[in-house]
């Protein structure tokens, strides 16, 4: 399990992936050209990805927005925005 104490420690110690460009475009993956272009022809239906997680007990908020925010900051595909062109 990704939660026991030596596996959370292998994750902290992980490199972080090369960093991209800022600006820098790419291709879409077939995966990816397919979502986008499912919701560019049918607007109104929603094609996205969720997680869902039941957190029992209490919930520091505060912590868990900076944990989602390192996490953006660390793995730049978090960020990615999909710009049509031609």
């Amino acid at each position: 399990s990704p939660t026991t104490p030596p596996a959370a420690s292998s994750l902290t110690r992980s490199p972080a992936p090369p960093p991209v460009p800022d600006g820098a475009g790419f291709p879409l993956t077939p995966v990816q050209l397919a979502l986008h272009t499912s919701s560019r022809l049918h607007p109104d239906v929603p094609a996205h990805g969720y997680v869902r997680q039941t957190v029992r007990g209490p919930l520091d908020t505060r912590l868990l927005g900076r944990a989602l925010a390192a996490l953006a900051d660390r793995h730049a595909m978090l960020r990615i925005r999909i710009e049509s062109s031609g």
